[in-house]
């Protein structure tokens, strides 16, 4: 198992690439160098929709907050 943080990336002889331990900035390259990998899309595609709940979810948590505040 890797350390927190750490990003092993293998490099078959047929050019594979393996990326274990992906964060965000990483799959942003992946799919920049490969947008055409069904695998890597569909994970920049999600990765895309945790982003927009996760933006969606401060908004509400920001409206919520003034609520409390009496604003």
């Amino acid at each position: 198992m890797n350390e927190l943080g750490r990003v092993q990336i293998r490099i078959r002889r047929d050019g594979t690439v393996y990326l274990e331990g992906m964060n965000e900035g990483l799959l942003e390259l992946a799919f920049t160098l490969s947008p055409e990998d069904a695998n890597v899309r569909r994970r920049f595609e999600l990765l895309r929709e945790v982003r927009s709940r996760r933006q969606e979810q401060l908004g509400k948590e920001t409206d919520d907050g003034h609520a409390e505040a009496g604003e």
